[in-house]
C-alpha cells in the first residue's frame, strides 16, 4: 500500500520565510520515495493559487500576533483545529498514513495530541522540534505531557521525534526520554552563485523581516556607523525599516519584505556578505536556514559568537567569520581577499551541498520506520 504523507502547516500564512519552501522540499522528498503527499494549510492562507495537493483545512487566526487575548491566542487555535482533527482522523483509514508537523504553535500541538488520544488511528506521527527544552513554553513541561498523550494514543513507537540540530536533539532526547533523529535542512534548491561580483561597493545583506532576536539592535548601530563612514559598503535591509531614520541614508538599499524564492536566491548570489548577528540565547543551538543557504551561495556569513552558526564555522576553521559586531566593517576587505578562508569556505560548501539537500533529506525520511 502506498504511503500517504500529510504535512500539517498551521502556521503557514504567506510565502515569506521558510515554511512554504520547506514544504515544497517535503513534497519533492515524497515523490522521490514514491509516496503521496498532501499538505493541510490554514483556510485563510494568503498564498494565491497553491498547488492542488495543498488543502485549505486548518484554523489560523491572523490576529494572533500582537494580542494578549487568551481567546485569540489559545482557545480559538485549539478548538478550531481540534474539531478538524477529529473529523480528519476519523476519515483516515489507511495504515500507511504519516502525519508530519513542523512550524506550529502550542495550542495546535495540544489539539492534535487530544484528537490522536481520543481517536487512536493507526498512523505514525513525525514531530519536528526546532527548540531546546528551555526555550519551549513552560520549559517544555507541556510538551512532555503532550508526548505522553501521543504515546497513549498511537503507541510509543507511533511518534518519531525530529530535529535539524544535533545539540537540540541530544537535549530533547534526555528531556523527553525518547530518541530524536537529526535530519538535514532541505530547502537549498535554487541557491546558486554564478556571477563574479564587483569589488566595490561591498554588498551586505541582513535578510528577512526586522526582528530583535535576529540582531536588529546591532544592525541599527551598523547603519548608524555606516552613514558616517567613507568605506564603500552598501547595506541591504527589508523595506519595513524605511520609516526608521537610522536607515535613511545613501548607503542603505531597501528590498521588499516578502521576496519570491527566485528573488531571494538571486539576491543571495549578488551579495558579498550575509549578516547574521542572531541572539545567542535563542540561536545557541537552533539552526538557521539562511546560514545554510548563504554557505551554498558562497556568500560570506558573518555570525554572532556562541551560536549554532559560530559552532558550524569553527568546525571548518572559519573563526574569522565570528565577528565583533561593534566594529566588524573594518575587516570586510581583508575577509574578501583572504584566499585561505575562501578555500575553507568552499570545503564547507561542498560538505553542505552533499548533506543539506533534497536527495539526502528524502533518504533520511525513507529510513524513518513506517508501520
Amino acid at each position: 500500500m502506498k504511503t500517504i504523507l500529510y504535512s500539517l502547516l498551521p502556521s503557514l500564512h504567506d510565502e515569506s520565510g521558510h515554511v512554504a519552501i520547506y514544504n515544497h522540499s517535503v513534497s519533492q522528498a515524497a515523490r522521490t520515495n514514491g509516496w503521496k503527499h498532501i499538505s493541510l494549510i490554514p483556510k485563510n492562507c494568503q498564498i494565491q493559487a497553491p498547488p492542488k495537493t495543498w488543502i485549505r483545512a486548518l484554523h489560523f487566526n491572523t490576529q494572533i500576533m500582537g494580542t494578549f487575548s487568551v481567546v485569540e491566542r489559545l482557545l480559538r487555535p485549539f478548538f478550531g483545529n481540534l474539531l478538524f482533527f477529529f473529523y480528519f482522523l476519523r476519515k483516515l483509514r489507511t495504515k500507511k498514513a504519516v502525519l508530519f508537523l513542523e512550524y506550529y504553535t502550542l495550542p495546535v500541538l495540544a489539539a492534535l495530541a487530544v484528537a490522536l488520544f481520543c481517536i487512536r488511528p493507526k498512523v505514525q506521527f513525525w514531530h519536528m522540534i526546532r527548540f531546546a527544552p528551555g526555550q519551549l513554553k513552560t520549559g517544555g513541561k507541556i510538551h512532555r505531557l503532550l508526548q505522553k498523550l501521543f504515546d497513549w494514543g498511537i503507541g510509543k513507537n507511533g511518534t518519531v521525534l525530529l530535529s535539524d540540530s544535533e545539540p537540540i536533539a541530544k537535549e530533547l532526547s534526555l528531556f523527553l526520554q525518547k530518541p530524536v533523529r537529526v535530519i538535514p535542512i532541505p530547502h537549498t534548491q535554487g541557491v546558486f552563485r554564478k556571477q563574479t561580483l564587483s569589488a566595490s561597493p561591498i554588498l551586505c545583506w541582513w535578510p528577512g523581516p526586522p526582528r530583535s532576536e535576529k540582531g536588529l539592535t546591532m544592525i541599527v548601530e551598523f547603519s548608524r556607523r555606516l552613514s558616517q563612514s567613507s568605506q564603500p559598503i552598501q547595506l541591504l535591509v527589508a523595506d519595513a525599516l524605511q520609516t526608521d531614520p537610522t536607515f535613511q541614508h545613501k548607503k542603505v538599499q531597501f528590498l521588499p519584505s516578502i521576496l519570491s524564492r527566485e528573488e531571494y536566491c538571486t539576491w543571495l548570489s549578488r551579495v558579498h556578505f550575509v549578516l547574521l548577528p542572531y541572539d545567542k540565547q535563542i540561536y545557541g543551538n537552533r539552526t538557521s536556514g539562511i546560514f545554510v543557504e548563504a554557505i551554498l551561495s558562497q556568500a560570506i556569513p558573518l555570525v554572532q559568537a556562541d551560536t549554532w552558526m559560530s559552532h558550524e564555522c569553527l568546525r571548518y576553521d572559519l573563526s574569522d567569520y565570528i565577528v565583533d559586531w561593534s566594529c566588524f566593517e573594518h575587516r570586510m576587505s581583508d575577509l574578501l581577499g583572504d584566499q585561505i578562508l575562501h578555500k575553507r569556505l568552499e570545503i564547507m560548501r561542498q560538505s553542505y551541498a552533499e548533506y543539506h539537500c533534497e536527495s539526502t533529506f528524502a533518504k533520511t525520511l525513507q529510513h524513518l520506520e513506517i508501520r
